[in-house]
């Protein structure tokens, strides 16, 4: 199937996309994380997540947020400007009413998709979520590496794009032999916008829209070993969310190495409204 198409934002930048597992299923939008694209990650093609989601009748749906892969950039964009983004998308592949899915930095974004799309947006899932926690109690329980990252997204733009540059090179050197990480090529293939914009988002510009305008129920996923976005963010969004339910995981949180395919099935199988 193709994995390039695209289509116009309201103010006319190209939104890039892929389609993904049974196209007469169920509508399924997953927003990928920090810095991601459209492309399945090594890991989902390692466990065949497309497969997982054909089974359950499953129309997966991802796009490129603005800045990475394929979709123009939108420099100083805030985190609610996704939803009119992912519409966009909506109105391009003809779907009314769909779920979200949503992945560590993509978790702000489907949160946005819930609160300021009500009418569209079906139930929602985020994996391995960020939360809007003051610095210190953000940090905690961060290892060592990620109290670096976090620290330079709140040092500002200048000290994120230091690091960004930094690890793209190590990330793309690391992927060279793997077939399946053209996920790691595409995402950044033209600069690190998309990404210094993804956390700028979150660590320096105001939401955009709050918590308690998200109505839809939500499944939050953690691992409770998770040491770069530990327990204490998906409990805050748990309790700060109208009506959520916490599921623990050892498979889809950062540096999770459990099978993932029995958690893809319960997740997308509830989005999908089983």
């Amino acid at each position: 199937m193709a994995q390039a198409q695209t289509t116009s934002a309201a103010d006319g930048r190209v939104l890039c996309y892929a389609e993904f597992g049974d196209l007469g299923g169920y509508p399924v939008f997953s927003l990928h994380g920090t810095p991601g694209c459209r492309l399945l990650s090594s890991r989902s093609i390692e466990f065949d997540l497309e497969g997982v989601v054909r089974s359950l009748g499953v129309r997966l749906i991802r796009y490129d947020r603005p800045g990475y892969g394929g979709s123009d950039p939108k420099p100083g964009r805030l985190i609610s400007d996704s939803a009119s983004d992912l519409e966009a998308v909506a109105d391009a592949v003809g779907v009314a009413r769909f779920a979200v899915v949503g992945s560590s930095g993509g978790t702000p974004p489907a949160l946005a998709a819930g609160a300021l799309l009500p009418e569209r947006v079906e139930r929602i899932a985020i994996v391995a979520p960020l939360a809007l926690l003051p610095r210190e109690e953000f940090l905690r329980g961060t290892n060592e590496e990620g109290r670096a990252y976090i620290e330079d997204c709140f040092a500002g733009e200048g000290a994120m794009l230091k690091r960004f540059a930094r690890e793209d090179a190590e990330y793309r050197e690391a992927a060279a032999e793997d077939p399946r990480a053209a996920d790691t090529f595409e995402q950044t293939r033209n600069g690190l916008q998309g990404w210094l914009d993804d956390d700028a988002g979150w660590a320096l510009r105001p939401w955009g829209f709050e918590i308690g305008d998200v109505g839809q129920r939500v499944q939050v996923w953690y691992d409770p070993a998770d040491q770069l976005l530990p327990p204490q963010h998906p409990h805050w969004l748990a309790e700060h969310l109208h009506n959520a339910t916490l599921h623990e995981t050892d498979a889809l949180g950062h540096g999770s190495e459990g099978d993932p395919r029995a958690d893809w099935r319960a997740l997308y199988g509830w989005l999908a409204g089983a």
